[in-house]
């Protein structure tokens, strides 16, 4: 498989921050780690890498899939909000 060079590259501290397991709501629960340093996800036997479009949106394109991470400014955890056929999903950082 080709890896995607993309020109966006946010910090390993940026991303290590973003590791972590997702609860979308009224969906599964999702990993995202850094491996090598390449943030992937994964969810069941899928695993895609994520490619930074941005500093904390990125893009799997073997999905046709945007997410963005977003700060809850109560808790200090990162959020994951998905976007996938026009519809969003949000999940929480459950661990």
């Amino acid at each position: 498989s080709t890896n995607i060079i993309s020109l966006i590259k946010p910090s390993i501290e940026l991303m290590k921050s973003y590791e972590g397991t997702y609860q979308i709501k009224g969906g599964p629960k999702v990993k995202i780690f850094l491996e090598n340093g390449i943030l992937k996800v994964a969810q069941g036997s899928f695993l895609a890498q994520l490619i930074p479009t941005s500093d904390n949106e990125f893009y799997i394109k073997e999905e046709n899939i945007s997410s963005l991470f977003i700060k809850n400014t109560i808790t200090g955890d990162y959020e994951l909000v998905v976007y996938e056929n026009g519809m969003e999903f949000r999940g929480d950082k459950v661990k």
